[in-house]
């Protein structure tokens, strides 16, 4: 695909994957909003990003869907349209499943699953409209493979997975094929919120 002055917003997109995801999406020729929660990495993003292109960078809780809401139709002001969405920002708080209270997960289901909702409902009618558009959802390796102490996590990513394939049926069944998607699934990277961290036997 030809990224030239297509037009992206990334969630997370201050650090690790998402940075690295903009950081090419620029190189590119794309146009790319960064969303974050880290006002501080948003910043120092934003002076380490604009050498490659042209990024703007907002701050953003991707589980408050009223913020999400107007910062979409900020960025279909700012940039013209979204051509692409990738969803990037995560969260994981490992432990045994038994061994913290269930509302304890809540905040991994928030950002890791229900966030998606909000966002890909925020761009997805305009993406239908016209028949052209990209969704990316970053996935997990523990979206393919559970991982003890990470229960919640490998759910919150599974569902994730199950999501985008289900997204791509509903699209060929509404006749607009020109809208694709796509679900991501890094293993755990050496550095960051999984530093240290381990598959089970299986996984490596």
């Amino acid at each position: 695909m030809n990224l030239l002055k297509t037009c992206a917003v990334v969630t997370g997109g201050a650090m690790g994957i998402g940075f690295s995801t903009t950081k090419r999406l620029l190189q590119e020729g794309a146009i790319v909003t960064i969303w974050d929660l880290n006002a501080q990495a948003l910043e120092e993003a934003v002076r380490r990003l604009s050498e490659y292109g042209t990024v703007y960078a907002h701050l953003c809780d991707v589980t408050d869907q009223p913020r999400v809401l107007e910062l979409a139709a900020t960025a279909r002001k700012e940039m013209g349209r979204v051509d692409i969405v990738i969803n990037n920002a995560g969260f994981v708080e490992g432990g045994d499943f038994l061994e913290r209270p269930v509302a304890d997960w809540q905040k991994t289901i928030d950002v890791n699953l229900t966030a998606l909702l909000y966002t890909t409902a925020a761009f997805l009618p305009d993406m239908y409209e016209r028949n052209f558009g990209f969704i990316v959802n970053i996935s997990s390796a523990a979206g393919m493979i559970g991982v003890p102490n990470l229960a919640v996590y490998s759910a919150t990513k599974w569902a994730v997975w199950g999501l985008t394939e289900s997204l791509r049926m509903e699209a060929h069944n509404r006749g607009k094929n020109g809208v694709k998607f796509a679900s991501i699934h890094p293993c755990f990277l050496a550095k960051g919120m999984f530093e240290g961290a381990q598959l089970g036997i299986p996984g490596r």
